[in-house]
C-alpha cells in the first residue's frame, strides 16, 4: 500500500475512534439502549421524560436519606438536565460536567444496593453517559459491590475501548455472567501500578470530600494491605543492590497512599488501614530510618487520648521505634510522647502486643540527645518517668539496657548541667532496690569500670561475679594460585634475548618502550608455569634484590595488568606483584596505592581478586615499614613516575587502606561498581542510609586523610603515560564533585587539555595503542566536566572557544554531548553564563562550534531566566537599528532592505538572525511553560514595531515566531483552572496592530488567533485594545451618517462581539459582566457621539448581539450611572421596548439583583459596571442603588411594558409561562431587597417601594392573586422564612388600595381563600400565620359581603382550628380576633353562625389577656373589638350571661389598667357604650347589679366609672316610661354602690377602694343620678328618695350599729346635698325627710365631742355641708318655720363652743362649716328678725364661756353675718341698729356683747371685736357702739 494511502487509513481510523456517531441514528439507538436497570428492548423505547421521572422519584427518595445529595437538584437532576446532551459540549464542559459528576457518584456510592440509588445512577447512564465519559471513577464507585449483579450490568455498558490501562483485568470478566473474583482485584492491585494508583487516590478523594462509607473503606483496607504485602514480597531479591532499588521503587507507590491517608482526620477506617500499612513496611522490608521517622510522624498525631484510634496508633509507633537501625526517635514524636500523662496505663495496656522494653531504651537514648536549654527539664523529667514505666513492664536486662545508656551519656556531659542531674538520677536508682541490681550489666554494656562509676557517683555499687566478654573473629582472605605451563625452547630462546641491564627504570614513566613489548612477549610464554615464571623473575634486568622487588619489575607488572587484553597475563602479573609486596622490607611506590585501587574497577573478576591481594600484600608490606618515624609528609623520589613527590606516611597509607580499601575488598571482587561507591562515600561522607551496604557507609575519613586519597588518585592520572589509567581515575571520581576547596573537575583539567590539543592522528594512535576506542575515550574525557562543580562549564567552553581552530570535531560534539547530558546538574548561574556563551558560540564561525552549541540550546530544557537574557543577547543590536534607520519622510520611493545603507543592512541581517535563533529555541522549549516570558515576547514585538516604524521591514518570519510563543503561553493560561496571567505584560494594541499592518497571512492569522485568545483569557485588557477601534468610530464613523460608515459599524459589532461574548461565557459564564465591563464601558462613553436618530437602533443592534437576557440591565445601569443627572427613562424604555415582555422583566430583576450587589460585602457585577468595591463607602452604595432603584420603577411602570403584559395571553403560553416565572422572581426579588433595606437602609425604602408599586402594577389584582399560590410555593422553596409573610402582606396592601369589585376579582381572591387557610391550619411559622390572617382579613373586608359562606368556612379555620382563637401564640390570638370582627362587619345579621361558635372562646381570651402579672394588651383590644362587632350587628345574641360576663371582664380590665395599655381603655369604653346603646337598659341595669356583688370586693374607681358611664348612657337612651320600670333596680344599683363607704369602713372589709376614691365615687355617683331624677316624676321618685332615706336611718339589710348608720348617712347626705344643690329650691320640700337626721348629728356633735372619730367627723361635715346648701336654696321660707328653724337654729350656735375642743379638724370646722351655715340659716330667715334676734342672743351668751376660743368664734360668726352680701346688712340693721334696745337678742344685748367683748382677756378677741365694731361703723356711717 502506498505511504500516502497508510496515511490517509490512519487519520480515518484516528477521525472513527474520535466519532460521537451524531448522524448515525442506529448508533445513537444503541447508545441510547445502554442501561443499568432496564433490557435494551425496553430501554430502547423509553423517551427521556419516561426515563426522567422514573430516575428522580428515587434521586428525590436519596435526597431525603441524605441531603447531601440537594446540591445537584438543580444541575444533574433538573428538568433542563433532561435537553443537555454531552455530545454536544466542547471539552472544557465535559471536564466541568465531569467533576460534578465525579463529586455525585461519591455520594452515591454507599446507597447503591437501594433501588433509589440504581435508579439515581441510571440517569447518570443514560442522559450523562457516565460509563463512557466517566468510565474510571464509575467503576471505582461500583468496584465493592464486584459480587453483586449490578456490578455484571454495569461491566456489560461499558464500552470495550475504555477498559483498557488501570482496567484492563476487567476484560476477561466484561462479557461473561460470571462475578468478578476478589482474587482478581487483589493481583492487580499488587501488579498494576495504575490501578494501585488510581483506586487509592479515588478512596483517598472521597474520604477528603466527607463521602466515604463503610463498604468501601473495608473494601479498600483488605484490599490495599493485601496489594501492600504482594509488593513487599516482590521487592526480596538475592542481591542487595537490585532489591534496595525495587523497595525503593515499591516505597515511591506506597508512601503518598500513607501521608495522604494519614492526613484525613474524620475516617477511622482510613487511619486503621494506614497503621497496618505502616507496620507491614517496618516488619516486611528493609526501610531506612528516614523513611521510618516519617511513618512515625505521621503515626504520632493520632496518639492523643481523645483520638478514637490511640491505642492503635501507640502501638503502632512503638513497633515501628523498634525497626530503626539508628536508637532514636524525632524530636516531634518525642514531644509528643513526652506530654502523654498515662503513658505507663497505656503501655501496660499494648504490654503483650508489642516489643516495650527496645522502645522504652529507645526513648531514653533519645531523650538523652540533643539536650539544649530549652528542653533540659522536660526530657530529663521525662527519663525518670521513663524509669517509673520500666516497673512491671520490663525485666532487669531492659533496664540494664536503659542505665547503660544514661552511663554512655555521661561522659559526654562532662562540664554541663545535665551531667549533675544525670549523676542524681543514677544514685536515686541504685539506691532504689528495685533498680539497684541492673547496674553492674549496665556498666559493663556501657563499656565502664566498676570503679570509676563508683567515684562518680561517689557509692558503692553491687558487683557480679561472672561476667562475660565479647570476642571478635576477623576474617582472613585467601587467593590459590593458578597452574600454568610452558614452552621451553622458545622461552629459553627468548629470555636469552633480553638484555642484563635497562635504561628503562619504569615502565609507567614512558608511553612507549620496546623493552617492555619484549618483557611482555617473554610474560606471555612464562606466566602458565611456576618455573618459568620464577626464572623470569630472576632475569638480572629486575636488579632484583632478596628482600625487595625493583620499580623496573613492580611497574612492568602493573602496566601488564592495566594493559593486557587477556585476563590470565593480569592475573599472574597481579599475583607476582603481590608476591613481592608481601616479601617487600620497605614501603613501596606511592602510586602504588592508586594503581591498584583502578584495578579493583576492572571488569574481569580475577584480575579484581588479583588487585585485592596485592593491596593485602601492600598492606603488609607497609606494616613492616619501621624506620618512619614521623607522620609529616616529605619529598622523595618515586621509582615508578620516576619524579619526586610528596610521599605519605606510613601511619596515612594504612589509614587508607583500612578504612577505605580493605574493608571493602570482598564487595569490590564480587562487583566492578563497588569501589566506584566506596569512593564516592569516603569523599562525600554519605549517612549510612543513603549508601547500600553497612561497610560502605562505615567509610568515614577524615580530612587530611581525603585530600591525600585525592591527591594520590588525581596524581595517578596527570603523570600516568597509560590512557586506560586516565580514564578509570575519571570514571572512579565520577561521583565526587570536590575534596575540601579542590573541585575534581578543576584537578583534572590537564588531563582533559592535553587530550584536547591531540590531533586527529595523534589521538587515534593513543587509542590504537591501548586498544581504545577513540569515541571512549572523548565520552570518558569529557565526563571531567562536572555540572555540579561551580564554574566547570564555563571553563569547559572557554576551552572550546580558544582551542577550537585545531580542536578535533568529535571531541568538540563529545564536549557539547556531555555539555547536554550534565545540564540539568549545572547550578543556575552557571546555567545562564554558560547559556551565553553557548548562545554567541551558537554564531561562531567554526561549523562545529557554532552546531554543537545550537544542538545543546535546543536540545536542554532551558530555564525562564536563561530563555529571556536570550532575548537580552539577541536585541542588542536593535536599539542601533532604530537609530540608524532613516526617517520616514526621507523614504518616499524606495522600499525595503534595498534602501538601507550597507551598514545597517548588515546589521539587520545579524540582529534578526540572532533574534530569530532566540525565537527558535524559545518556541521549541514549549513556551507555555515559561509564562514570565510573556513580557519579553512583546518587548521583542515592540522592538520589531518601532524598528519597522523607522523604516526597517521587519520579517514575517521572525513576527510569526513571537506571535506564537505568545499565543502558546496564553492558550496554557487559558486552560489553568485558576488563569494567572500577568494583564501588565500583555499588548493587545500591538497584536491588533499586526493584524491590521501586515500583509503576511501567516502574521494575519496567528495574531487574529492570539487576539481571540486573549478575548478569552484577559477580556478587559483584549477589550481596551478593541474598544479603541470603537473609541475612534465613536469620535469619527459612529458620528457620521452615510451608507458606507453605518455598514463598517454594524460589521464591527456582528463580528467582533458575538465570538468574544461566546468565548467569555465558555469560560466563565457567572462572571460575563466582568469580562464585559470594558467593553460596555467604551459603548456607553460612545454615547455622546452617535447621532441622537440612531441611537436607538445602534444600541438596540448592541444589544441583539450581545444578547439581551445578559447584558440589558449591564448596559442600563452603565448609562443611569453615568448619566445620572439626565432623564434616561425614554430612550431606555425604547431601547427595551421592542423586547419580549419576559426578557424585559428578567433585566429589571437583574437590576434589582444590582442593587443586591451593591450592598454585598464581595461586590460581583456591581464592581465592574458601577465601580462599587468593598471599600465603598455606605452613603456612595446608597446612592447608586437609589439610581438603579428609580430606573427600575420607571422602566417596571413604562406604558409599553404595561401594555405588553396586558397583552400576553396572545404571545402564546411559552412566554406567558416565561413571564409568570420572572415576574414571580422579580417579586421576590424585589420583598427580599425591602427586608433588608428596612434594618439597614431605610432612606432607600421609598424608592424600593415605588419600585414594588411599579411592579404590582404590571399584572392586574385578579392576576395576582391567581399566581399568589405559586408565589409562595417557590417562597417557600427558597428557604427565606420572611419572604412570604411578606408578599402576603403586599397582597394584603394591594387589596386595601387598589381592590377593584368586579366578579373576576373576587373570584380570584375566593379562591386564594383555601390556600390561606391552608397555611392559617398548617403553617409552622407564626409570622406567616399571622400574613395569612391579615390577607384573610382584607378579602374578607372587601368581598365578604357577596361571598358569606366561604367567609365562614375561611372564619371557621380562625374560630375552630388549633391556629386561631386556640392559638398559643398571642399575636394569632389578635389577629384571629380582628379578622373575625371584620367578617361579622361585613356579613353582619349573617354573621350569627359566627357568634354562636366564638363567643365563649372570645370571652376566655378576654379574661386571658387580663391574667398575669403585665396583660397583653393587643389580645385586650382585639377581643374588646369583635364583641362590639357583635353587640352591634347580632346585639340579640348577646344573652344575659353574656352581658353579666363582659362587664365582670370590663372590671378586670379597668383594674389591670396600670399594666395595660392606655388604649385598652378606648376599646373597653366603646364596648360598653355599644352595650348601652344595643342592649335593653333592664338586661343592661341587671347585669350591673349581678356583676356588682362580685366586683365590690376589688372595684376600682375605673370600673366604678365606667359602670357609671354605662349606666348613664343607658338611662339616656331609654325614654322616661322605660327608666320608670326600671327605677327600682336601678335605685338599688345606686344605693349599692353609696355603701362602699360602709364597706370600706367596715373592719372585715376587701374593698381597696380609699376614701379618696369614694368621696370621687359618690361624686359620680351624684352626677349620675340627676339624668335619672329627670327621667321621673314626683310620684315615681318619692317613695324612691324615702326609701333612700330609710336605707341610710333605718338599715334593714345589715345589722344595724353606729358605724353602719354613720356611713350610710355620710354617702347619703352627700348624694342629697348634690340633688338639693342641683335641683335647688324646686325639691325644697325634700329636706323635711332629712332634717331630723341632720339636727340628731348636730346633736351628738355637741354632746360628744371629745371623742370623736373620723368616719363622725366625715359624717358632721357632710350634715353641715347638707343643711347649708338647704338654707341656701330655701326660697319657700322652709327654715323660717319656728318649727324647723328653732331647733337649728340652736344646735348651729351651739356648734361654736366645738372650737375648744381637742379635736383639730373639729374646731377646723368651726370656722369652715358652721359659721357658714349660721350665715346661710340667717339668710334664709332675713325676712324675719325674731330669728336673727334668737341667733343672735346665742352668740352673746357665748361670751360667757371661759374658752377663748369659743368666745373668738362668736365674734367670728358676727364678723362672717356682717360681711355676707346678702344678710350683712339685714344683720346689722337687726341685732345692731334696731330700734329695740330690749328682748332677746336686740341691739342691746349687742351692746352689751360689745362692751363686755372689749375688755376681753384675750387679745385676739378684743382685737376681733374692735375689727367688728370698725366694720359695723364703716357700713351704718356713725359710731352706733357706745364705747
Amino acid at each position: 500500500m502506498p505511504p500516502t494511502t497508510s496515511a490517509f487509513a490512519a487519520q480515518l481510523r484516528t477521525i472513527a475512534a474520535k466519532s460521537t456517531n451524531e448522524l448515525d441514528l442506529r448508533a445513537r439507538r444503541d447508545a441510547h439502549a445502554e442501561s443499568l436497570i432496564f433490557d435494551r428492548p425496553v430501554a430502547a423505547k423509553q423517551d427521556w421524560d419516561t426515563i426522567y421521572q422514573i430516575c428522580v422519584e428515587g434521586f428525590h427518595e436519596l435526597c431525603v436519606l441524605d441531603s447531601r445529595l440537594r446540591e445537584f437538584d438543580q444541575n444533574l437532576f433538573s428538568p433542563q438536565a433532561k435537553e443537555q446532551d454531552r455530545e454536544q459540549l466542547n471539552k472544557t464542559q465535559n471536564e466541568a460536567l465531569g467533576v460534578v459528576i465525579e463529586r455525585c457518584l461519591a455520594i452515591l456510592g454507599s446507597k447503591i444496593l437501594l433501588r433509589p440509588g440504581v435508579r439515581a445512577v441510571e440517569w447518570l447512564v443514560r442522559r450523562f453517559r457516565v460509563h463512557v465519559y466517566n468510565t474510571s471513577v464509575l467503576l471505582a464507585t461500583f468496584l465493592s459491590y464486584h459480587e453483586t449483579p449490578v456490578f455484571r450490568n454495569l461491566l456489560s455498558i461499558i464500552p470495550a475501548n475504555k477498559i483498557v490501562n488501570e482496567w484492563k483485568f476487567l476484560g476477561p470478566y466484561h462479557n461473561t455472567a460470571a462475578n468478578l473474583p476478589r482474587h482478581t482485584i487483589v493481583y492487580s492491585a499488587t501488579h498494576n501500578d495504575a490501578f494501585f494508583s488510581y483506586f487509592n487516590n479515588y478512596v483517598l478523594r472521597t474520604c477528603q470530600e466527607g463521602a466515604g462509607h463503610p463498604q468501601l473503606l473495608r473494601f479498600w483496607g483488605t484490599l490495599v494491605v493485601e496489594a501492600v504485602t504482594g509488593r513487599l514480597n516482590q521487592v526480596r531479591s538475592g542481591r542487595k543492590e537490585v532489591e534496595k532499588q525495587r523497595l525503593e521503587d515499591a516505597l515511591i507507590k506506597i508512601v503518598p497512599v500513607l501521608e495522604e491517608g494519614f492526613e484525613i482526620k474524620d475516617s477511622p477506617e482510613v487511619t486503621v488501614t494506614c497503621f497496618t500499612i505502616s507496620l507491614l513496611l517496618a516488619s516486611n522490608s528493609n526501610l531506612q530510618d528516614a523513611v521510618i521517622d516519617s511513618l512515625m510522624r505521621s503515626v504520632a498525631s493520632h496518639i492523643q487520648p481523645d483520638n478514637p484510634d490511640s491505642k492503635a496508633a501507640l502501638a503502632c509507633l512503638i513497633v515501628l521505634v523498634t525497626r530503626k537501625h539508628e536508637p532514636k526517635v524525632p524530636k516531634k514524636v518525642l514531644e509528643l510522647l513526652i506530654k502523654q500523662r498515662d503513658l505507663k496505663l497505656r503501655l501496660l495496656e499494648l504490654k503483650e502486643q508489642v516489643p516495650i522494653p527496645s522502645c522504652l531504651e529507645v526513648l531514653v537514648n533519645s531523650s538523652l540527645t540533643g539536650l539544649k536549654q530549652s528542653n533540659f527539664d522536660s526530657r530529663l523529667a521525662f527519663v525518670e518517668r521513663l524509669f517509673e514505666v520500666t516497673l512491671g513492664l520490663v525485666d532487669i536486662q531492659t533496664i540494664s539496657r536503659c542505665l547503660a545508656v544514661i552511663l554512655r551519656k555521661l561522659e559526654g556531659a562532662a562540664g554541663t548541667p545535665s551531667r549533675e542531674y544525670l549523676t542524681s538520677l543514677l544514685r536515686r536508682l541504685n539506691d532504689n532496690p528495685n533498680f539497684s541490681p541492673a547496674f553492674p550489666e549496665a556498666i559493663q554494656l556501657a563499656g565502664k569500670s566498676l570503679g570509676d562509676i563508683e567515684e562518680v557517683l561517689e557509692t558503692a555499687i553491687e558487683s557480679m561475679d561472672d561476667v562475660q566478654m565479647i570476642e571478635s573473629n576477623q576474617m582472613e582472605l585467601t587467593d590459590p594460585a593458578p597452574e600454568n605451563s610452558f614452552e621451553s625452547e622458545k622461552l629459553d630462546s627468548m629470555l636469552a634475548r633480553l638484555p642484563a641491564e635497562s635504561v628503562d627504570l619504569s615502565f609507567l614513566a614512558m608511553k612507549t618502550s620496546p623493552l617492555f613489548d619484549q618483557l611482555l612477549q617473554a610474560f606471555a610464554l612464562c606466566h602458565k608455569s611456576e618455573d618459568a615464571l620464577a626464572r623470569f623473575e630472576a632475569l638480572p634486568l629486575w636488579g632484583n634484590s632478596v628482600d625487595q622487588p625493583s620499580d623496573l619489575k613492580t611497574s612492568f607488572y602493573l602496566r601488564v595488568a592495566l594493559k593486557a587484553s587477556v585476563a590470565p597475563h593480569q592475573v599472574v602479573a597481579l599475583r607476582s606483584l603481590s608476591h613481592g609486596l608481601e616479601r617487600a622490607s620497605h614501603a613501596p611506590s606511592q602510586l602504588l596505592f592508586p594503581y591498584l585501587t583502578i584495578l579493583l574497577a576492572d571488569p574481569g573478576q580475577p584480575v579484581r581478586r588479583g588487585a585485592a591481594a596485592c593491596l593485602l600484600g601492600l598492606r603488609k608490606s607497609l606494616a613492616k615499614d619501621t624506620t618512619e618515624a614521623t607522620s609529616e609528609t616529605t619529598e622523595v623520589y618515586d621509582g615508578l613516575s620516576m619524579k619526586n613527590m610528596k610521599r605519605l606516611p606510613t601511619g596515612q597509607a594504612l589509614k587508607l587502606l583500612d578504612q577505605v580499601v580493605i574493608p571493602n575488598l570482598e564487595e569490590c571482587i564480587l562487583e566492578a561498581l563497588h569501589i566506584h561507591r566506596v569512593l564516592e562515600t569516603a569523599f562525600n561522607s554519605l549517612s549510612r542510609s543513603s549508601s547500600s551496604g553497612t561497610k560502605t557507609a562505615n567509610v568515614e575519613l577524615k580530612k587530611s586523610l581525603k585530600h591525600d586519597l585525592f591527591d594520590q588518585l588525581i596524581l595517578c592520572a596527570t603523570t600516568t603515560p597509560l590512557t586506560k589509567v586516565k580514564l578509570r581515575v575519571i570514571e572512579l571520581l565520577g561521583g565526587v564533585q570536590k575534596v575540601g576547596s579542590t573541585s575534581t573537575s578543576r584537578a583534572l583539567a590537564p588531563v582533559l587539555k592535553t587530550w584536547a590539543t591531540l590531533k586527529d592522528d595523534e589521538a587515534e594512535a593513543v587509542a590504537t595503542a591501548e586498544d581504545l576506542s577513540l569515541a571512549h575515550i572523548d565520552a570518558v574525557m569529557v565526563q571531567i566536566i562536572n555540572g555540579r562543580s561551580k564554574e566547570a562549564v564555563e571553563q569547559a567552553l572557554e576551552m572550546l572557544k580558544e582551542a577550537s581552530s585545531h580542536m578535533r570535531v568529535a571531541l568538540v560534539t563529545a564536549f557539547f554531548d556531555r555539555l547536554t547530558l550534565i545540564w540539568k546538574d549545572v547550578r543556575r548561574e552557571s546555567q545562564i553564563s554558560s547559556a551565553g556563551l553557548l548562545f554567541d558560540m551558537s554564531f561562531s564561525d567554526n561549523h562545529a562550534l557554532a552546531s554543537g552549541s545550537r544542538n545543546v540550546l535546543q536540545s536542554v530544557t532551558l530555564s525562564t531566566e536563561i530563555l529571556a537574557s536570550f532575548f537580552e543577547l539577541a536585541s542588542s543590536g536593535m536599539s542601533d537599528l532604530q537609530t540608524l534607520a532613516p526617517p520616514k519622510k526621507k523614504r518616499r520611493t524606495s522600499h525595503g532592505r534595498e534602501s538601507l545603507p550597507r551598514e545597517l543592512a548588515q546589521t539587520l541581517t545579524l540582529v534578526d538572525s540572532r533574534l530569530t535563533f532566540a525565537l527558535e529555541i524559545v518556541e521549541n522549549s514549549k513556551p507555555e511553560n515559561h509564562p514570565q516570558l510573556l513580557g519579553d515576547l512583546f518587548e521583542v514585538l515592540i522592538s520589531l514595531r518601532r524598528t519597522e516604524d523607522r523604516g526597517v521591514p521587519a520579517s514575517p518570519y521572525l513576527t510569526t515566531l513571537c506571535l506564537s510563543s505568545i499565543l502558546s503561553i496564553v492558550n496554557e493560561i487559558r486552560q489553568a483552572r485558576k488563569p494567572d496571567l500577568d494583564v501588565s505584560k500583555i499588548r493587545p494594541d500591538l497584536v491588533i496592530d499586526c493584524a491590521r499592518s501586515s500583509e503576511n497571512p501567516q502574521v494575519q492569522s496567528t495574531a487574529l488567533l492570539l487576539a481571540a485568545s486573549l478575548a478569552s483569557l484577559a477580556p478587559d485588557r483584549i477589550l481596551h485594545t478593541i474598544m479603541p477601534i470603537f473609541t475612534f468610530m465613536g469620535h469619527g464613523i459612529l458620528a457620521k451618517e452615510d451608507e458606507r460608515s453605518i455598514y463598517v459599524t454594524n460589521q464591527a459589532i456582528d463580528q467582533i462581539i458575538p465570538p468574544l461574548v461566546a468565548t467569555l461565557k465558555k469560560q466563565d459564564a457567572t462572571n460575563l459582566v466582568l469580562s464585559t465591563s470594558s467593553l460596555l464601558s467604551s459603548f456607553v462613553t460612545a454615547f455622546d457621539h452617535i447621532p441622537q436618530h440612531r441611537r436607538n437602533a445602534f444600541y438596540q443592534r448592541l444589544l441583539n448581539r450581545l444578547g439581551a437576557e445578559d447584558f440589558a440591565f449591564a448596559l442600563i445601569a452603565l448609562l443611569v450611572s453615568r448619566r445620572r443627572q439626565q432623564d434616561m427613562s425614554i430612550f431606555l424604555s425604547n431601547l427595551v421596548g421592542d423586547l419580549p415582555p419576559s426578557t424585559q422583566l428578567s433585566t429589571q430583576k437583574k437590576i434589582l439583583d444590582l442593587v443586591d450587589d451593591v450592598f454585598s460585602d464581595n461586590p460581583h457585577n456591581a464592581d465592574p459596571l458601577l465601580n462599587i468595591t468593598k471599600t465603598t463607602k455606605n452613603d456612595q452604595r446608597e446612592e447608586i442603588a437609589e439610581v438603579l432603584l428609580t430606573t427600575a420603577s420607571k422602566l417596571l411602570g413604562s406604558s409599553g411594558l404595561m401594555f405588553s403584559v396586558k397583552r400576553l395571553h396572545k404571545l402564546g403560553e411559552s412566554e406567558a409561562e416565561s413571564f409568570w416565572k420572572v415576574y414571580r422572581g422579580a417579586l421576590t426579588q424585589i420583598l427580599s431587597i425591602l427586608k433588608d433595606q428596612k434594618v439597614n437602609h431605610p432612606s432607600l425604602t421609598s424608592t424600593t417601594r415605588d419600585c414594588l408599586s411599579a411592579l404590582l402594577g404590571l399584572p392586574s389584582l385578579a392576576e395576582l392573586l391567581h399566581i399568589m399560590p405559586e408565589i409562595l410555593s417557590e417562597m417557600e422553596h427558597a428557604g427565606d422564612k420572611e419572604l412570604q409573610p411578606l408578599a402576603l402582606r403586599v397582597l394584603a396592601t394591594q387589596l386595601q388600595h387598589h381592590a377593584p369589585k368586579d366578579s373576576h376579582t373576587q373570584s380570584e381572591a375566593m379562591a386564594l381563600l383555601p390556600t390561606i387557610q391552608t397555611i392559617i391550619g398548617s403553617s409552622e411559622e407564626e409570622a406567616l400565620r399571622h400574613a395569612a390572617i391579615t390577607l384573610l382579613d382584607r378579602i374578607v373586608e372587601i368581598y365578604g359581603r357577596k361571598s358569606p359562606d366561604a367567609i365562614i368556612a375561611a372564619s371557621n379555620v380562625l374560630i375552630e382550628g388549633a391556629h386561631g382563637l386556640n392559638s398559643q401564640d398571642p399575636r394569632t390570638q389578635v389577629m384571629s380576633l380582628l379578622c373575625l370582627a371584620s367578617a361579622v362587619e361585613a356579613l353582619k345579621e349573617a354573621a350569627v353562625p359566627i357568634v354562636l361558635t366564638s363567643m365563649s372562646k372570645v370571652l376566655g381570651l378576654l379574661e386571658a389577656s387580663l391574667a398575669g402579672d403585665v396583660g397583653n394588651t393587643e389580645l385586650h383590644n382585639a377581643a374588646f373589638t369583635l364583641l362590639s362587632s357583635f353587640i352591634s350587628h347580632v346585639s340579640f345574641m348577646v344573652s344575659d350571661e353574656n352581658a353579666v360576663e363582659i362587664l365582670s371582664l370590663c372590671h378586670k380590665s379597668s383594674a389591670a389598667a396600670p399594666e395595660l395599655d392606655p388604649s385598652c381603655k378606648e376599646s373597653r369604653v366603646e364596648a360598653l357604650e355599644l352595650l348601652a346603646k344595643k342592649i335593653d337598659l333592664s338586661t343592661v341595669i341587671d347585669s350591673l347589679n349581678k356583676v356588682w356583688s362580685g366586683v365590690v370586693a376589688d372595684i376600682t374607681l375605673e370600673t366604678v366609672t365606667e359602670y357609671f358611664d354605662l349606666l348613664s348612657r343607658a338611662i339616656d337612651r331609654n325614654s322616661k316610661p322605660a327608666v320608670v320600670r326600671n327605677a327600682e333596680p336601678i335605685t338599688t344599683f345606686l344605693l349599692q354602690v353609696l355603701d362602699l363607704r360602709r364597706l370600706v369602713a367596715s373592719s372585715s372589709s376587701e374593698v381597696a377602694l380609699s376614701l379618696e376614691d369614694i368621696k370621687l365615687v359618690e361624686s359620680r355617683l351624684q352626677d349620675l343620678s340627676i339624668p335619672f331624677i329627670y327621667k321621673l316624676n314626683d310620684t315615681a321618685f318619692r317613695p324612691l328618695f324615702e326609701t333612700w332615706v330609710d336605707w341610710a336611718i333605718k338599715p334593714n339589710d345589715v345589722p344595724a350599729n353606729a358605724n353602719v348608720k354613720t356611713a350610710r348617712q355620710t354617702s347619703l347626705f352627700g348624694f342629697v346635698n348634690h340633688f338639693f344643690a342641683t335641683l335647688k329650691s324646686i325639691v325644697t320640700s325634700y329636706a323635711s325627710y332629712v332634717l331630723e337626721p341632720a339636727n340628731a348629728v348636730l346633736s351628738a356633735a355637741t354632746s360628744g365631742s371629745t371623742s370623736m372619730s373620723s368616719d363622725d367627723m366625715s359624717l358632721y361635715r357632710s350634715t353641715l355641708t347638707l343643711l347649708t346648701t338647704l338654707m341656701e336654696h330655701d326660697a319657700d321660707g322652709f327654715f323660717a318655720s319656728p318649727g324647723h328653724f328653732s331647733p337649728l337654729s340652736d344646735l348651729l350656735v351651739s356648734q361654736l363652743t366645738l372650737a375648744s375642743a381637742k379635736s383639730k379638724p373639729l374646731r377646723a370646722a368651726v370656722g369652715e362649716l358652721v359659721i357658714p351655715a349660721i350665715v346661710k340659716l340667717a339668710t334664709a330667715t332675713m325676712d324675719t328678725p325674731a330669728h336673727h334676734h334668737a341667733v343672735n342672743h346665742g352668740l352673746c351668751q357665748l361670751r360667757h364661756k371661759s374658752s377663748a376660743a369659743v368666745r373668738l368664734s362668736a365674734i367670728r360668726t358676727h364678723l362672717a353675718l356682717t360681711q355676707d352680701e346678702n344678710v350683712g346688712e339685714e344683720w346689722v340693721n337687726n341685732v345692731v341698729v334696731g330700734a329695740s334696745t330690749e328682748g332677746v337678742g336686740g341691739s342691746g344685748e349687742t351692746m352689751v356683747y360689745v362692751n363686755e367683748s372689749l375688755e376681753d382677756d384675750d387679745e385676739e378677741v378684743e382685737r376681733e371685736v374692735r375689727r367688728w365694731v370698725n366694720m359695723v361703723r364703716e357700713m351704718v356711717g356713725e359710731d352706733v357702739f357706745e364705747v
